[in-house]
């Protein structure tokens, strides 16, 4: 009786061999025709039109066909014998168990069904105000001299300017007509070191028709340039937040310097405000931003030429901006770029703007930058030790500074 269940076993497991392939051929055949193959060609090689998968995601089928004519690269997960091949998963994670019984369109996993936790929060965004925001305060800025510009424009009538201001209109009108190598007049008996005061007042006083009130409106604008210039160079380096800080501070300046001194372009006032642009220019260096270096070039030549008294207060600003550049730029770059072209356009701008008083100097005896070093080398009126000089730049940085006070004496003749 054993033998004879032994024997039915054996042709049972006979049976099933000889049906296994028999199985498998027949869903092979299946899914070729479901797409289309010949079911008499050999695995892999279709003729009929097939959905062909697009390459931008897994298991993405497109909606066009194309006819394939020779033996296809096997893809992903199919497995090659010398058997029917058995699709052991594809990418997008479908599989067939071999015998064209299994859930072979059943999807699979996916990293959409991975569970998801609470995870941290993201980070808000930082805040950052509209560009007309930007805009506004520095209109709110200038206002005050806007202003100042419309009562001097209505209330103009027949000006008739006197004393430092009837000099500079004297120089103004030179520009473009007759040779201008030097700067404003001092009652020293010399001349501060260059023109470009003139220069730059000349443009408001044509327009204004050559009245002596174009004087005061080319001082506002230069003054009103000065306020925008500090706001967008401090915007650049320190965000909204550092620009608003600046404009306060030049809110409080035109404030407690008064709007008569603002608007007024005798040389100890027309430089004050732009000087705060020479510090953050001076800034922009040390942060080793290279296109400042021209830039404060000519800021300090205007500064220096319209009063050589700035020349110890401008000069070691631009020396200490183009070190810090220099360090910067080998920090960040390395040796690869050097600071030839900036430099050389820097010398050529400055050679141009000082080209005037070096001519005076060269065909006048003596010149004019010599009597100006002579002066200060032998003053005859009583000069001032440097805790003196020291004395009156500190005092700006007290708890109630002049700049914020308006507090300063006067003489007779309004000068400090």
């Amino acid at each position: 009786m054993a033998s004879k269940d032994h024997a039915h076993a054996e042709a049972g497991h006979r049976r099933r061999d000889r049906t296994g392939p028999r199985r498998a051929r027949q869903a092979l055949h299946t899914r070729a025709r479901s797409v289309g193959a010949s079911p008499d060609e050999p695995p892999g090689s279709m003729t009929g039109p097939r959905p062909a998968t697009d390459d931008s995601g897994p298991g993405r089928a497109t909606t066009g066909a194309r006819p394939g004519s020779g033996p296809e690269a096997p893809h992903a997960g199919t497995i090659e014998t010398g058997t029917p091949e058995i699709d052991t998963g594809t990418a997008t994670g479908r599989e067939t168990n071999g015998t064209g019984t299994g859930p072979a369109d059943a999807p699979g996993p996916t990293d959409t069904d991975a569970p998801s936790g609470p995870g941290p929060a993201p980070d808000a965004p930082p805040f950052t105000p509209p560009r007309w925001l930007t805009w506004a305060a520095v209109a709110l800025a200038v206002l005050p001299l806007a202003v100042s510009a419309v009562v001097l424009v209505a209330s103009a009538g027949d000006m008739r300017p006197v004393g430092d201001l009837a000099i500079t209109e004297m120089r103004t009108r030179d520009v473009g007509r007759h040779e201008l190598l030097l700067g404003p007049y001092s009652r020293d008996g010399w001349y501060h070191p260059g023109p470009a005061v003139f220069a730059l007042l000349a443009l408001p006083y044509r327009l204004s028709g050559s009245e002596p009130v174009g004087l005061l409106l080319g001082a506002l604008a230069i003054n009103a340039a000065a306020i925008g210039g500090m706001a967008a160079l401090a915007r650049r380096l320190g965000g909204t937040g550092a620009m608003l800080c600046t404009l306060v501070a030049a809110a409080l300046l035109v404030r407690s310097l008064g709007i008569e001194i603002v608007n007024d372009p005798w040389n100890p006032y027309i430089t004050v405000l732009p000087y705060g642009v020479l510090l953050l220019l001076t800034w922009s260096l040390l942060c080793g931003e290279r296109w400042a270096l021209p830039v404060a070039a000519l800021v300090t030549t205007f500064l220096v030429q319209t009063h050589v008294g700035n020349t110890v207060l401008a000069v070691p600003l631009l020396a200490l901006g183009a070190a810090g550049l220099v360090v910067a730029d080998r920090r960040v770059r390395g040796r690869r770029r050097g600071l030839a072209p900036v430099a050389g356009l820097t010398l050529l701008l400055a050679g141009v703007a000082w080209l005037p008083p070096v001519i005076d100097q060269l065909t006048n005896d003596p010149g004019n930058l010599r009597a100006i070093g002579g002066w200060f080398r032998s003053a005859a009126d009583r000069t001032h030790t440097l805790t003196e000089g020291w004395n009156v730049v500190s005092a700006q940085f007290w708890l109630a500074p002049e700049w914020v006070t308006g507090q300063r004496g006067l003489t007779l003749l309004n000068e400090p």
